[in-house]
């Protein structure tokens, strides 16, 4: 669901003469980083463990949540 909404704002954003090759190159990403994850917690829980993947991804998790809170803190600054 998260993917369709995805393309459909990429198609909203884009002109008509760009969008099938923004949308194509965000497709490559898209999938390219689905592989990489896939390919990348194979390799954890094949070394580790299920809790270690978990920890992984809530580490990750937070890193992206606090980057978010530091960019709208910095977006809210510009129009004070």
């Amino acid at each position: 669901m998260a993917f369709i909404s995805g393309t459909d704002i990429i198609i909203d954003s884009t002109t008509i003469h760009t969008r099938a090759k923004t949308q194509g190159s965000i497709d490559v990403w898209v999938a390219l980083g689905g592989s990489a994850g896939s390919l990348l917690s194979g390799v954890v829980v094949a070394d580790s463990s299920y809790a270690i993947l978990g920890f992984i991804y809530l580490a990750l998790l937070l890193i992206l949540v606090v980057a978010w809170a530091k960019y709208k803190v910095k977006q809210q600054e510009k129009y004070i």
